[in-house]
């Protein structure tokens, strides 16, 4: 994620469009895509290894030139020290349009030409101010507790695959048929030998695989979302509530009775072993951060928030008064031309919502008067949903303090998983979806 600084103009369009120094010009980024998120545009374009790029935007505008005289370019926006082919313009107004172009230099030489002969335009919009029903078939006769996605290798897939778990160890799977996650569902089926409820699924990219994890001492591993292998966990009565996507070794998360749990398993879930002297409540949600110095952050009942720097020995950094049940935690990279910093949230009971930047200092913030259920983090935002189904989302912008909107209805009467489509093929996705545990599916664009 870039998280841009705005530029004074003339000096720096000086520098690109002129003489530049003693580099050259890079060519004309090819396949530039654009698409309006909230109070943001996401661009991609075909990046060339060592160019840097500039990205020029213009407010209420149908022709933009880089190379024009600078003469013309009040209030322009424009971006630099981009070395990669994906790109967030923040800062933007909603409802305002904007034309966009790129080019690039090699070692501050002049401006190359730019991606296309004329701009790309597209307006921001509040990213999920208006919800609708997904193009998903019902998951009829399934109780649908989490939906991850993922795109294992190996496996011919053309799109990335959803998979959705729920009560009595069902399973089921949908590809993405395109950009925006129009998704088919299979029926439903039932693992093996497993009659407890999932509670969560997660695409586990270290071990190219879904792993899925919830009652009765119960997991299990797919390499396609489809053929399950069922696993024991160490204890036959441990309840896991949330697992991590990333990290090693791979994280999950509940508790045994009142007793709070965590497991690790070094295999990509095929076997797992337990962690001792954690929590004594019950732990809901985990997440991974991989800062300079990677952690992992695991919630649960009571305001307990643990960390850990292997994975293996937890601390609590708890803060101060909070006493409410987290239900879910997610975190989020922000980057800028020259560094990579995360932001981590965690939400639960009463619309409390918690904030750091490094797993220890926490901020607390009360955002819905509902308790959230679920959470999800992508594209620069944050979105919480509460028991009602109502949608909360916060941007990076630093203006905004991180402060989080009014709620939106989702439409969704028993919220139980939020996400935000971001496809690993080219194409570029705004969706956010809101899964009810009927299985219905809403999405916001």
């Amino acid at each position: 994620m870039k998280f841009p600084r705005l530029l004074s103009l003339l000096p720096l369009f000086s520098v690109l469009a002129a003489c530049g120094g003693k580099g050259s010009s890079a060519p004309a980024p090819g396949n530039l895509l654009i698409a309006a998120q909230d109070t943001q545009l996401h661009l991609t374009w075909d990046a060339l290894p060592g160019v840097e790029y500039w990205v020029f935007c213009a407010p209420n505008a149908s022709a933009i030139d880089s190379h024009s005289s600078p003469a013309t370019h009040s209030g322009w926006l424009y971006f630099t020290k981009i070395f990669s082919g994906d790109y967030y313009a923040t800062g933007l107004t909603n409802g305002t349009s904007y034309a966009c172009v790129v080019n690039g230099r090699y070692n501050e030489g002049p401006g190359g030409p730019d991606a296309v002969p004329s701009p790309l335009t597209s307006t921001p919009t509040y990213a999920r101010a208006s919800w609708q029903a997904g193009n998903a078939t019902v998951l009829s006769g399934m109780t649908v507790r989490a939906v991850a996605y993922g795109l294992p290798t190996g496996q011919g897939l053309t799109a990335d695959k959803f998979v959705a778990v729920g009560d009595g160890g069902k399973v089921a799977s949908s590809n993405a048929l395109d950009s925006h996650a129009v998704l088919s569902w299979g029926s439903p089926a039932q693992i093996s030998g497993v009659t407890a409820n999932f509670k969560a699924v997660s695409f586990y990219a270290a071990g190219n695989r879904f792993v899925a994890v919830g009652d009765g001492g119960r997991s299990a591993y797919s390499s396609d979302g489809s053929s399950w292998m069922a696993v024991s966990l160490p204890s036959a009565s441990a309840s896991m509530n949330a697992l991590t996507s990333s990290g090693s070794p791979l994280i999950a998360v509940g508790n045994d009775g009142s007793q709070g749990l965590i497991y690790s398993s070094s295999d990509s879930g095929v076997t797992w072993s337990a962690v001792s002297g954690v929590s004594t409540s019950s732990l809901r949600s985990v997440v991974y951060v991989p800062a300079s110095t990677p952690y992992w952050i695991a919630v649960g009942d009571g305001g307990v928030v643990l960390k850990s720097l292997n994975g293996t020995d937890w601390t609590s950094t708890t803060p101060a008064g909070t006493s409410v049940n987290f239900k879910a935690v997610a975190m989020l990279p922000v980057t800028d031309s020259t560094t990579v910093s995360y932001r981590v949230v965690a939400a639960g009971d009463d619309g409390r919502v918690i904030a750091t930047t490094d797993g220890t200092n926490w901020t607390a913030t009360d955002v819905s008067t509902s308790a959230f259920v679920a959470l999800h983090a992508s594209k620069g935002q944050f979105m919480a949903v509460d028991a009602l189904g109502n949608t909360f989302t916060s941007n990076q912008s630093a203006s905004s303090n991180w402060a989080w909107s009014a709620g939106v209805s989702s439409g969704a009467s028993a919220p139980a998983a939020v996400l935000r489509y971001s496809p690993s093929f080219t194409g570029i996705s705004n969706g956010w979806m809101v899964f009810d545990s009927t299985g219905i599916q809403r999405i916001a664009r």
